[in-house]
C-alpha cells in the first residue's frame, strides 16, 4: 500500500485489509513523503497490528517508484495491491487466493469495483459489460489486483516510461506471462476525490501521459512492441480525444465539473467520425450539467449490467485476454463454480 497525503481516508483503507477473512499476510505500507498527517496516522496503526510493516520516505518516489518499492519489500510469493484511499470487502483476499489456487497458470487476478466519493457514498456501480468484450483496458482497477511476485519481477515490474498509466502497462505484460483472471464481483470500492497522485504534476502532464498510453495501445493492437515509445517525448502534439475522457472521468465521479471541453477543443485530435462526436458530446454535457451526465451514465450502466450479468450466469472466474487479434488464440474463458 503506497500512501501519500491520504490522512482523511487511510485508516478506513488499512482497517479494511486488517479485517479480511484471509488473515495470513503482512501489510507493507510506504508513506511516500506525505505533507499532511498521514505519516502520524500510519505510525499509530502500525503500533496496533504486528502485521503492518511501515516504511517512510522523505523524498517522494512517485506512483511508479513507490509501487515498485512496496513489491520489493514483500517477503511472500503472492502480492496484493491496495491504494490508501480505497476500501476492500472483507472476503476480497480470500476470493482472490481461491482463484489463484484454482488456476495454477494464473499470474494475476483482479476484482470488480464500485466507485465512491470522498465521503464514501456510492456514486457508480461496478461495470460487468467489459467482461464480455475484452479490450486492452482491464475490467478491474489497479487497487484490486493480486499477483505472483516472480512473474512481476520476470517482466520488470512497473516501468517509469508508463507513469500515470503504469497499471495498464503492467496488466498487458502480465497477460503475456500467464493467465489474468477476474472475480466478477464488486469486492472493492474505489474512491474518486480529485486528489489522485495522477494529478500531482498538473492536468497537462496527465493529458500528455495518457496521450502516450493511447499511442502505445495503438501499437499494441497492431501486434508491435511499444517499448520504444515509452521513452519518446510527445509533448506539444495533438492528443487523442479519449485522453480528456480518461482524465475527466475521475473529476466527474468525484462530484466535480471535469473542465475538459476547452482543452479538448484546443489540443484534441478531433476528426469527423462518430467516436469523436460522442466524446465531444460527453465533454459538453459534463460542462453544462455534470449531475445530469452522472445520472444518465448510471442509468445506462444499469441497463448494460442487467444484460451482461444474464450472459455471465454463474461464472466464478473469468479470464481476461487483451491480446490483439493477431496474437489472440481463444476468446475469453469462463470458469463456473
Amino acid at each position: 500500500m503506497p500512501a501519500r497525503n491520504v490522512e482523511q481516508w487511510a485508516q478506513q483503507a488499512v482497517r479494511s485489509i486488517l479485517r479480511q477473512t484471509f488473515s495470513d499476510f503482512e501489510l507493507i505500507i510506504l508513506d511516500d513523503a506525505s505533507e499532511d498527517g498521514t505519516r502520524a496516522l500510519l505510525r499509530r496503526l502500525a503500533a496496533e497490528d504486528a502485521r503492518i510493516r511501515l516504511f517512510e520516505k522523505d523524498a517522494r518516489l512517485g506512483p511508479v517508484g513507490s509501487s515498485n518499492f512496496v513489491v520489493e519489500q514483500a517477503r511472500a510469493p503472492i502480492v496484493a495491491r491496495m491504494d490508501a484511499d480505497d476500501v476492500a470487502a472483507p472476503e476480497r483476499l480470500a476470493r482472490q487466493m481461491a482463484a489463484l489456487a484454482e488456476r495454477p497458470d494464473a499470474v494475476l487476478v483482479g476484482v470488480l469495483a464500485e466507485t465512491i466519493d470522498d465521503s464514501g457514498r456510492r456514486v457508480r456501480p461496478a461495470s460487468y459489460a467489459p467482461l464480455l468484450h475484452p479490450t486492452e483496458m482491464a475490467p478491474f482497477p489497479h487497487t484490486s489486483i493480486m499477483f505472483g511476485k516472480a512473474a512481476f519481477e520476470r517482466i520488470g515490474g512497473y516501468r517509469a516510461g508508463a507513469a500515470k498509466w503504469e497499471d495498464v502497462d503492467l496488466f498487458l505484460r502480465m497477460a503475456e506471462a500467464g493467465a489474468v483472471l477476474v472475480v466478477p464481483e464488486p469486492l472493492m470500492a474505489v474512491r474518486q476525490t480529485g486528489k489522485s497522485t495522477r494529478f500531482a504534476d498538473g492536468q497537462r502532464d496527465l493529458h500528455e501521459a495518457i496521450g502516450k498510453m493511447y499511442d502505445c495501445l495503438a501499437a499494441y493492437r497492431r501486434g508491435e512492441d511499444y517499448a520504444p515509445l515509452l521513452t519518446r517525448d510527445r509533448r506539444g502534439g495533438r492528443l487523442d480525444p479519449r485522453v480528456f475522457l480518461s482524465g475527466g472521468s475521475s473529476s466527474l465521479w468525484a462530484g466535480r465539473r471535469p473542465g475538459v471541453l476547452g482543452p479538448m477543443l484546443r489540443t484534441g485530435r478531433l476528426r469527423v467520425r462518430p467516436r469523436d462526436a460522442a466524446l465531444l458530446a460527453w465533454a459538453t454535457a459534463a460542462e453544462i450539467s455534470p449531475r445530469a451526465l452522472r445520472l444518465a451514465m448510471r442509468n445506462l450502466l444499469a441497463l448494460r449490467n442487467r444484460r451482461a450479468r444474464r450472459r455471465l450466469g454463474a461464472a466464478a472466474i473469468i479470464e481476461w485476454r487483451p491480446q490483439p487479434a493477431a496474437r489472440r488464440t481463444a476468446s475469453h474463458k469462463e470458469v463456473a463454480d
